[in-house]
């Protein structure tokens, strides 16, 4: 039971977290995550996300920014099975993506330089576009390197809900993350507001105010932990949340995961092939994504003039 059960945490948990296959850790100190790392051993992926966010007007530039400001951070960190987080929940129309794929792809290789992994893109459930937002995104897929992988958040809005692939596993709807390592780093009961479902679906935000008590979420929880048991390369989903935070007291997963650290089921991931490029024509390069890049030149002419 609950073998990819893992655990968001929000500026630290006092309570025993117990062995897990994946963490996400939000606000924490150093100090935190070597207590944690040295509690679940090698296997453990923990994905840290930093208390930032990007505006992504000029993401060649944020991104170098971004990899700056937390490089000591990192390199303090640092761990084959660490991966360290971008912008959570980018929110951009399709036509502005380009402005992600540039930072994520520039991001992940001043990362790799420095040795670290990367968890790329954390969309929101229900993003980004199967047709034309992911396409976008795809090169950025190709230069993952063993070690990175993709994280998506997903929520369900009631127990039914978790059968709907629009919200639940929804990167299966996307080929070229099929092969691709997938932590969820964040995942639970939500309100989720689906202009495709009645308002009588959209759930409640948290569920201690979802209309079901401790043993049915536990239920729920393990009825989405098998549905991912059928997917290899997803490496762990970590449940929304604990920490010292009271703005999520509605999602609070003490109780629950006392019940879980108990009752799982030791499990080891498989290994996980590398997605590799299928042969295909170059596509044509975003003009803005090629500006760009442009600009990237140049602001490195001027730096080294400087």
């Amino acid at each position: 039971m609950f073998e990819k059960a893992g655990l968001h945490v929000i500026a630290g948990h006092n309570r025993p977290i117990g062995k897990a296959p994946s963490l996400t850790l939000y606000n924490i100190s150093p100090e935190y995550y070597h207590q944690l790392r040295d509690e679940q051993g090698d296997e453990c992926r923990i994905v840290v996300r930093f208390p930032t966010n990007q505006p992504l007007t000029d993401p060649i530039i944020e991104a170098r920014e971004w990899v700056e400001k937390w490089r000591l951070s990192m390199l303090n960190m640092r761990h084959p099975h660490t991966l360290f987080m971008g912008i959570n929940e980018p929110s951009l129309p399709n036509d502005k993506l380009w402005r992600l794929a540039a930072f994520e792809k520039h991001r992940m290789q001043l990362m790799h330089e420095l040795g670290v992994n990367a968890a790329l893109f954390t969309p929101s459930v229900g993003n980004f576009d199967e047709k034309n937002g992911w396409p976008v995104l795809e090169p950025v897929v190709h230069e993952m390197r063993p070690g990175d992988a993709a994280a998506v958040h997903e929520y369900w809005a009631g127990t039914e809900d978790i059968f709907n692939p629009w919200h639940c596993t929804r990167w299966q709807l996307v080929p070229c993350l099929k092969s691709v390592p997938i932590i969820v780093t964040e995942a639970g009961r939500d309100r989720i507001e689906d202009e495709g479902l009645p308002r009588s679906k959209w759930g409640a935000p948290g569920w201690k105010v979802g209309g079901v008590n401790l043993e049915q979420y536990l239920v729920e929880i393990e009825t989405y932990n098998q549905l991912l048991m059928l997917h290899d390369n997803v490496l762990g989903f970590n449940l929304f949340t604990v920490g010292n935070d009271p703005r999520w007291t509605n999602y609070d997963m003490a109780d629950p995961w006392d019940r879980i650290r108990v009752m799982r089921t030791p499990w080891t991931p498989s290994p996980v092939p590398q997605p590799e490029p299928e042969p295909q024509p170059e596509p044509e390069p975003s003009p803005l994504l090629a500006i760009a890049e442009r600009l990237r030149e140049i602001a490195d002419k001027v730096e080294a003039l400087a």
